[in-house]
């Protein structure tokens, strides 16, 4: 990319696409046109030939020449030692969670409903920043309080 003249036409996560302008001459069309097998004879683009010195020499052709860079560079360089992340879904994390705060006695006993949807909460938009080895979207505490019971997570003595 860093040749002169190149400008950057799209630059995008999957897409980065390079255009170069290089000036061509009559001759290098028909060069071109005969290297591809076109015959004399069928030369619609012959060039004309000034007939004195007062005419001027044709303007040069511009064109633009657009490319893609090689996969490599298009593809997300991942690090090797970077494991794929696993989707989790926000019902079974979290159930995970609050089966192991039960687990490890860290709800407060008589903890409100909307209190225990908060924490849940929390605790899931915590671990979407912290834990990498997840893809997780997390939910509102609203959306969890809604469905605490739904989920067999209220009260906290239906948590399995």
């Amino acid at each position: 990319m860093g040749e002169k003249g190149a400008r950057i036409l799209a630059n995008g996560p999957r897409t980065v696409l390079e255009m170069l302008q290089i000036s061509l001459c009559w001759n290098d069309v028909l060069d071109f046109l005969r290297l591809i097998g076109l015959p004399r004879s069928s030369d619609p683009l012959s060039a004309p030939t000034p007939t004195s010195a007062s005419v001027p020499a044709p303007s040069p052709l511009q064109v633009e020449v657009i490319r893609l860079p090689p996969i490599a560079m298009m593809a997300p360089q991942r690090g090797p030692s970077e494991p794929p992340r696993r989707q989790v879904t926000a019902v079974e994390w979290i159930t995970g969670e609050a089966q192991r705060l039960k687990r490890d006695n860290k709800i407060p006993a008589g903890i409100s409903k909307t209190a225990f949807a908060q924490m849940l909460a929390t605790n899931m938009e915590e671990a979407a920043k912290t834990d990498h080895s997840i893809s997780i979207k997390p939910v509102g505490p609203g959306y969890i309080l809604n469905q605490l019971e739904g989920w067999s997570l209220w009260p906290i003595s239906s948590i399995k």
